[in-house]
């Protein structure tokens, strides 16, 4: 059985926004799940049930055009920084159990690779997202790319209907910087 440490949303000194650790969550609650407590150690390893696909990070940035106006242009972050969807034998203390964890807190390397290889991802951009998100060219770099939407085999898992919550939106490059001089600022 596979095992890693899971994140507990606390916003870090150097954060930007809240908790970028977006969850899957059942419309249908699961009885009967065992939680965990509400301020569990990071620390601590708990096992996994199941690997999930990819979750996509974004990122932007201003490119000037020919006639010289500004435009947003999306861009796949490495390999390295996507999380990978993880279903907990212990859930959250909200009953979640399913959450985009990053890489580097799984022990296992090879099934952390594998599913980066498969290319499958979820959620893959679309309408939902909302119309300003660029939703459309993050959708064609997605596609460009040969990352396909991710779908669960498990039986008890195939129908169910899933809500992203809090999910990480691309941030700029200089809108990140801003925010470490600000944070620097307020901890000294």
């Amino acid at each position: 059985m596979a095992k890693a440490k899971k994140s507990i949303n606390k916003k870090n000194s150097k954060a930007i926004r809240k908790a970028i650790v977006g969850s899957r969550k059942s419309t249908i609650a699961d009885d009967g799940v065992q939680c965990a407590p509400k301020d569990f150690s990071e620390d601590s390893e708990w096992e996994i049930e199941a690997f999930g696909g990819l979750y996509l990070v974004w990122g932007k940035k201003k490119i000037r055009n020919a006639d010289g106006s500004i435009k947003r242009q999306y861009y796949l972050k490495k390999d390295s920084e996507h999380r990978i969807w993880v279903k907990w034998t212990v859930a959250f203390h909200d009953k979640i159990r399913w959450s985009a964890e990053k890489q580097e807190m799984f022990t296992k390397r090879d099934e952390v690779s594998t599913i980066v290889n498969e290319k499958k991802a979820w959620p893959l951009p679309s309408i939902k997202d909302g119309t300003n998100t660029g939703w459309k060219e993050r959708k064609a770099i997605a596609i460009e790319f040969g990352i396909t939407e991710w779908k669960s085999n498990e039986g008890d898992e195939k129908n169910k209907k899933y809500n992203l919550i809090d999910p990480e939106l691309p941030v700029t490059q200089s809108e990140i910087e801003d925010t470490d001089e600000e944070t620097d600022e307020e901890t000294d």
